[in-house]
């Protein structure tokens, strides 16, 4: 990356990868916080899970285009269009009820374990490697 006073990203150009989670595009990562573009295909469900062994980061989800249920354990919570949720990143998941693919940026503090959008780009690659 070039040294500049900012770091601008494009959700339509930025490189992404399939994940179990959805389309993940991260746009923006630092040391100290990262921000990453999330499409949600219809249907789409992931269940509560954990990410353990990652040292412990908040995650705020917010809603750019659609509507997603958030799951905690036994609750579910309607998130619209241009809603937030702070979520704990070891206890909540998501579901897709729409017919509309569901926009998502997610922004984490501080980011899990990379410092580069490629290097998260990276780091999930290898992750589904050894799958």
């Amino acid at each position: 990356m070039v040294e500049t006073d900012y770091i601008l990203a494009d959700w339509d150009k930025a490189e992404g990868v399939a994940t179990s989670e959805g389309f993940i595009k991260p746009l923006i990562a630092t040391k100290n916080v990262s921000v990453t573009a999330l499409e949600i295909e219809p249907g789409d469900e992931v269940l509560p899970h954990s990410h353990s062994g990652l040292p412990h980061f908040e995650v705020v989800l917010y809603v750019v285009e659609g509507d997603l249920e958030i799951i905690f354990r036994d609750k579910r919570v309607p998130v619209k269009k241009g809603m937030a949720i702070m979520a704990n990143p070891n206890e909540h998941g998501w579901l897709n009820r729409t017919e509309e693919t569901v926009k998502v940026l997610m922004i984490h503090s501080p980011p899990p374990s990379w410092q580069s959008s490629e290097g998260f780009l990276e780091k999930v690659r290898r992750y589904q490697d050894r799958k």
